[in-house]
């Protein structure tokens, strides 16, 4: 599939299909264990084609290589389009906006920003709290919130010796 898409682009170089062939490039490479590789064809679909589904593969590939700044921006990007992208071609990849918010709380309590984590965990369990219990991301997202509301509890400053 890949190779015909990387064919059919080179004979009619159109942005919007480089930018679905590089996405393509972007996935198999991620499903290949090769972020680096996911990241640079990610980065060119994004600049072929400014798409929900291209922007949302790269800030993926971004979180799979670790680049969690560059992963924060790309999710901040997609929450701030325009609700009428709903309504877009790029209607299924917006649906999954639910989604974003527990990558973003991920990412957030990676770099640090608990206030921010906990937002975006609560903003996601708040919107999955009708779904199974058992399902594995949202009892991460519980585990997480949890976390993070524990390390706003720790006291601040300096330890007072034991006596």
């Amino acid at each position: 599939m890949l190779r015909m898409m990387t064919e059919l682009s080179v004979k009619k170089p159109y942005p919007r299909l480089r930018s679905l062939q590089n996405a393509l490039q972007a996935e198999v490479s991620l499903a290949e264990g090769k972020p680096a590789v996911a990241v640079e064809a990610a980065e060119k679909a994004d600049q072929f084609s400014d798409t929900t589904s291209a922007l949302e593969t790269l800030g993926r590939c971004y979180e799979a290589a670790a680049r969690n700044d560059e992963a924060i921006r790309a999710y901040e990007r997609l929450l701030a389009r325009a609700p009428e992208l709903a309504d877009s071609e790029d209607g299924p990849t917006f649906h999954r906006v639910v989604e974003l918010h527990y990558h973003l709380g991920t990412l957030y309590q990676k770099t640090g920003q608990t206030d921010l984590a906990r937002t975006q965990l609560q903003t996601f369990l708040k919107a999955w709290s009708e779904a199974d219990a058992n399902l594995e991301m949202r009892r991460d997202a519980e585990q997480r919130l949890h976390n993070v509301a524990h390390i706003r509890s720790l006291p601040s400053g300096n330890p007072t010796p034991a006596t």
